[in-house]
């Protein structure tokens, strides 16, 4: 798992390593959740990577699911596991 703390940040990773998944919160300084979808969405290299966002309000993603703050832990594990079957063992803190 790799935290950053700006759209920025997320899309230089990004471009570097391709996720599994993306839990992406939507308030991000620098480059917006929104703005890093489409940017990801546009290129072949990142297009296909499953995503998760994080919001304050409910928005149109184009198909991202979107869970509303403040969000409901089982809900997100309910989606990581949609994406990712198999994936209840974990290392995280959650």
């Amino acid at each position: 798992m790799t935290e950053v703390a700006t759209g920025l940040e997320a899309a230089q990773v990004l471009m570097q390593t391709v996720p599994r998944l993306l839990v992406l919160d939507l308030d991000l300084k620098w480059l917006s959740g929104r703005q890093l979808i489409d940017l990801l969405r546009r290129n072949p290299r990142t297009s296909f990577i499953p995503i998760v966002a994080l919001g304050g309000m409910v928005e149109d993603l184009r198909g991202v699911p979107l869970l509303v703050r403040p969000v409901d832990a089982e809900q997100l594990l309910a989606l990581v596991n949609r994406f990712l079957p198999g994936s209840t063992h974990h290392d995280g803190p959650w």
